[in-house]
């Protein structure tokens, strides 16, 4: 008798056109390079190359990966005239080529303001020549009328008028022209008078910070079609009801400068603006683990608290003033940070498909689900972020089946509340049952997989009723995967894929069979022979199904559990 079929799971791969994303298709989010879904580190006590390579290494020396670094200010000459003090980092281009030998991106901070007067201290300007060559040639918004702002007293560039826009441009283009890899463009267009003018007319704060934002972004991925704007979503929501940057023009941001503290305007703070910034459309978001400033130290529970809630944000950076360093509190604290930042970059597949489907087809990425401080990362994972200093915290998951992130043989049903208890190692997050996330598993730390999967995509896969996910390849490519689940049979359906598939279900039965393009696939003694090439192993201390597809070409597979007839 022909085999019932219980269940499907096609995957179907195709090229996007070239070109056809593109930044502020309506108030979608735009098009993020992939590298700001990795760990972005900074400093903001010493500033200076000396405390920039010591900060790298120190994660590095560890095993912590870091992706990009943000250079805060003051770093130039003068605020904004983009060109580098060289007493405080003295080779910026020999800079900016060994951290991209290494494989790290640099943001520089910025702003549209050019000062009259600056403050004194460690590094700050003493010169204005910037500002008086933009107040000569009219290129000063407000007729050239200064306000008091954080670093001292300036006036804004006038982005109404073209001149005055061309030569900014000109500016900024002393800093990428050295290759650096965009801005950090923090929050001073907000002091923008509500009353303010430029060259064409009436200018108001919501016209000119949007336009602050926009033109920044626009110019810079000109530029360089890789390079990103780090803006503010969310600081203080009822200032700024549409957020900060706009959207379209936001390709990574944060939510501003919280104190090292658990308050409401330290790490709830923090949570509560990310949630705002999810409601709102934002995709790419992330706050200052530890938080930027106070008088308080950062204590060790709260520096892992925040960053466990920072791995499951889209995007997580650690910096400011204090001891945001793993190593500055002890070697557990190392080894747990470090399990989180890998747990974040295994995320990166899953978390480039949620900001692609957000650009394409609009959506939330981060979505507040109700109780306090809980949301859905895409359709697939449930966070509940521990806010206080206990070890656990009332969780209320939404309908269905969920298993422990941590411990997928923990399953809950949704609906009810119930309190998790978690040690410092682990807190609330949960994964649908029926959820498809791909992952880039490097190694095998997180315990996730091995070495050998390192270079291919895996789907992990928990088959339950029928899902579907579009995956999105940083080169261009396209998986449309859809799952229909039996108790009998898997068959799996692939177009062709450079990357590499590995599939990885969740399965409380070992598979009788499995066939490749219709044949036997043959069973490997582990999970690295299975990678190595197209083959199959069970885990059964792990429930996992472990299947490398063929790359290059169109793969059907059929799994056949026992009792199939």
């Amino acid at each position: 008798m022909k085999a019932k079929i219980g269940a499907t799971l096609c995957i179907v791969f195709f090229l996007l056109t070239p070109g056809a994303e593109t930044a502020g298709k309506s108030n979608s989010p735009p098009v993020s390079p992939h590298w700001v879904f990795d760990h972005l580190v900074w400093e903001d006590d010493e500033n200076t190359e000396r405390a920039l390579w010591n900060l790298i290494d120190g994660y590095t020396s560890r095993g912590i990966p870091v992706g990009a670094v943000i250079i805060d200010s003051p770093w130039s000459v003068e605020y904004n005239d983009f060109v580098f003090n060289r007493s405080l980092y003295p080779d910026p281009e020999g800079m900016i080529k060994r951290l991209h030998q290494r494989g790290i991106k640099a943001i520089l901070w910025m702003t549209c303001m050019l000062n009259k007067q600056n403050n004194e201290g460690h590094g700050e300007p003493t010169t204005n020549n910037a500002y008086r060559e933009a107040l000569e040639k009219g290129y000063l918004a407000n007729g050239g009328q200064t306000f008091k702002w954080w670093k001292g007293v300036g006036g804004f560039i006038d982005y109404t008028n073209p001149e005055a826009v061309k030569w900014w441009h000109g500016l900024m283009d002393r800093a990428l022209d050295l290759g650096f890899d965009g801005w950090k463009v923090d929050g001073a267009g907000v002091y923008f008078p509500d009353d303010g003018f430029g060259k064409k007319g009436a200018v108001r704060k919501l016209e000119y910070k949007d336009m602050y934002y926009t033109d920044t972004y626009e110019h810079t991925v000109s530029k360089n079609p890789d390079a990103i704007t780090l803006s503010r979503s969310v600081d203080i929501l009822p200032a700024l009801p549409g957020g900060f940057a706009p959207v379209s023009h936001a390709p990574a941001t944060w939510v501003g400068d919280e104190k090292h503290d658990w308050s409401h305007w330290g790490f709830q703070e923090a949570l509560r603006d990310v949630l705002d910034a999810g409601r709102l459309g934002y995709a790419v978001v992330g706050s200052d683990i530890g938080g930027y400033h106070g008088d308080e130290e950062i204590t060790r529970r709260l520096l892992i608290r925040w960053a466990q809630f920072g791995a499951f944000c889209t995007l997580m950076e650690n910096g400011g003033h204090g001891k945001h360093q793993p190593w500055r509190h002890d070697d557990e604290t190392v080894e747990i940070y470090r399990k989180l930042v890998k747990t974040h970059l295994e995320l990166k597949p899953y978390f480039y498909s949620l900001m692609m489907r957000a650009h394409r087809e609009g959506g939330k990425v981060i979505s507040p689900k109700g109780g306090k401080y809980q949301y859905l990362l895409g359709d697939a994972l449930f966070v509940a972020p521990i806010y206080d200093e206990s070890d656990g915290r009332e969780v209320k998951l939404p309908k269905g089946a969920w298993r422990d992130f941590w411990d997928n043989g923990r399953v809950f049903e949704g609906g009810a509340s119930f309190y998790y208890s978690a040690g410092l190692d682990r807190f609330p997050v949960f994964v649908r049952d029926g959820a498809i996330i791909p992952l880039a598993i490097e190694d095998g730390e997180t315990g996730r997989g091995t070495e050998s999967l390192k270079g291919k995509i895996t789907l992990d896969i928990y088959p339950r009723g029928e899902s579907s996910f579009a995956y999105y390849d940083v080169n261009g490519g396209r998986a449309d995967i859809k799952v229909a689940s039996g108790k009998r049979e898997i068959t799996i359906n692939s177009g062709a894929s450079d990357r590499g598939f590995v599939l990885k279900i969740f399965s409380g039965k070992r598979p009788a069979m499995v066939e490749l393009n219709g044949a036997p696939a043959p069973a490997a003694p582990e999970l690295d022979g299975a990678a190595a090439s197209p083959a199959w192993f069970y885990d059964a201390d792990d429930a996992r199904l472990w299947i490398s597809l063929e790359t290059g070409r169109p793969n059907e597979v059929k799994v056949l559990f026992p009792g199939t007839q």
